[in-house]
């Protein structure tokens, strides 16, 4: 079954919400550590808005994390659904 854009970036918010929870930072503060507005962690976590590639690296940055362990993690959600 492929997966629709969409449902790929619902699949990269969950994934960015559930690392930004396990380092127990707020979007506020994620925001602040990434230099981008908290409307744009709002929108990546619910998936609801595509972003700049350099602004989903500062997030990455702001979470103080490989981008390796993201996409790791991105890729176990969009295949278990979670």
């Amino acid at each position: 079954m492929e997966t629709t854009s969409e449902e790929k970036l619902h699949a990269l918010g969950r994934t960015i919400r559930a690392i930004r929870r396990e380092r127990d930072l707020s979007q506020e503060a994620l925001a602040g550590n990434a230099g981008v507005h908290v409307n744009q962690v709002g929108r990546l976590e619910r998936g609801t808005g595509d972003l700049y590639a350099t602004t989903f690296l500062a997030i990455v940055d702001g979470l103080g994390v490989p981008l390796s362990e993201v996409a790791r993690a991105y890729e176990a959600r969009r295949h278990d659904g979670d």
